[in-house]
């Protein structure tokens, strides 16, 4: 991502001037995408997390469900089964935190849930209620 950036902004630089990008210059973006090649590589890989939660539904940039953990946390699950994206669903999920997304939501950190199983379903709700 940081490399798509660097190219971008080089070229926008180029381009604003109204000259060609020279071979200083050319040099130079090569020296600052192998540095960010560096730093990406430097990256640690993803935990895997295992949170316990329940999962919310926010009726905010056209509603969306979420899942409050019990350490206080939130999240943004993507990919998870549906029939637990209920309002109120307590669960158990494992899954890792996806650093490079962004959401229009930006209620917490987005989650790509591997496995996911409903602890209690004593407090969902029913739909026509949110």
């Amino acid at each position: 991502m940081k490399v798509l950036v660097n190219v971008a902004l080089l070229l926008a630089i180029g381009g604003c001037a109204g000259e060609a990008i020279d071979n200083e210059s050319a040099k130079q973006a090569d020296v600052s995408l192998s540095q960010a090649n560096k730093d990406e590589s430097k990256q640690e890989p993803a935990k895997m997390l295992t949170i316990k939660g329940t999962i919310v539904y926010k009726s905010l940039e056209g509603g969306f469900f979420a899942l409050d953990a019990q350490d206080g946390k939130k999240y943004m699950p993507r990919g998870m089964d549906k029939s637990l994206l209920k309002n109120g669903m307590v669960v158990e999920v494992q899954g890792v935190v996806l650093t490079d997304v962004m959401t229009f939501q930006q209620y917490g950190e987005v989650l790509k849930v591997v496995q996911a199983k409903m602890i209690d379903d004593s407090q969902v709700t029913e739909p026509n209620s949110y």
